[in-house]
């Protein structure tokens, strides 16, 4: 049986065989990124986030969803104000988008 190589275009990772391969704008996509594609661009200021986590986004420069899936949990606990509370939220926020914090490397 042969497999093909598919790297995903956005994030440059091997999608395992098995693992659906998505098309956005004519490029290869691994689930995640195509998620991220899809609502990535949504505002943080559209959606309900308690006021601390608000400020917490704000004060790190974050605005889109796409960028908050982009930094890692540990770099957000760097963040004033962000404990574990903010921390949940955020993660609860990426969840419903089918989405999570970018892995430590």
């Amino acid at each position: 049986m042969k497999y093909t190589i598919t790297i995903c275009d956005k994030c440059k990772r091997m999608i395992s065989p098995g693992e659906p391969v998505r098309n956005h704008l004519l490029e290869d996509y691994c689930e995640r990124c195509y998620k991220m594609a899809d609502t990535g661009d949504m505002l943080l200021d559209d959606v309900y986030l308690t006021p601390r986590s608000s400020n917490v986004a704000r004060l790190a420069n974050i605005r889109t969803i796409k960028e908050l899936a982009g930094k890692t949990m540990r770099e957000m606990l760097r963040i004033k104000n962000c404990g574990r509370k903010s921390l949940d939220e955020f993660q609860e926020l990426l969840r419903q988008h089918g989405l999570n914090f970018r892995e430590e490397t």
